[in-house]
């Protein structure tokens, strides 16, 4: 039982919470309130690079719980979640590493290898990273439901269903994390995400 309440906790606190940050953080660089941020500002400085951290972070979070390999059962030593885990006939068609390498190089670490300048600093990536995670949910979800239809317990399924944030590029420098507008955002509601029994 200890196994399952792990997943539980994983399924219904930790990715909700992970699926919220990224998104919120997509929604704030949208924002007006991001595009007017006086960078001059020590105050405004932190909010800036505090969503634009928050969004990487995230970003790298998510694409390593879809990519991960499924855990050994039983997966009471497991350290990494994995969306197999919970899906097994889910695979993924997210290939990010690239985009990873930046974030490990300008997010993650202090190296003497970090960028200063675009295009090679991380932000004009930002459209396609989040338009590639949503999709990665949107395939684990229709893998959820699939698993539910053909078995009829201990399948996680998802409820309601995740509306994300979408980035449209607005006027400016493409590489500007200011350069979005918002498109639609809906977050999780507390204890969206159950585990179905019979």
């Amino acid at each position: 039982m200890e196994e399952q309440d792990r997943k539980k906790k994983v399924f219904e606190e930790h990715l909700p919470y992970e699926f919220d940050m990224f998104d919120e953080a997509a929604k704030f660089l949208m924002s007006e309130e991001f595009a007017k941020l006086d960078r001059k500002n020590k105050n405004d400085w932190f909010r800036a690079n505090a969503a634009i951290e928050a969004f990487w972070t995230h970003a790298r979070t998510l694409q390593e719980f879809f990519n991960q390999p499924k855990n050994r059962e039983p997966m009471l030593g497991a350290h990494h979640a994995s969306a197999k885990d919970f899906a097994p006939d889910y695979w993924p068609d997210l290939d990010l590493q690239t985009v990873v390498d930046k974030i490990n190089n300008q997010v993650s670490h202090l190296n003497y290898g970090r960028e200063s300048l675009p295009p090679e600093k991380l932000g004009h990536e930002m459209q396609y990273v989040k338009a590639a995670i949503d999709k990665q949910w949107k395939r684990f979800q229709e893998t959820l439901a699939a698993a539910a239809t053909k078995r009829k317990d201990q399948v996680w399924v998802v409820r309601p269903p995740r509306q994300p944030v979408a980035f449209i590029p607005g006027s400016g420098d493409p590489s500007s994390t200011s350069t979005f507008t918002i498109a639609s955002f809906t977050s999780f509601p507390a204890q969206g995400m159950t585990k179905r029994g019979r």
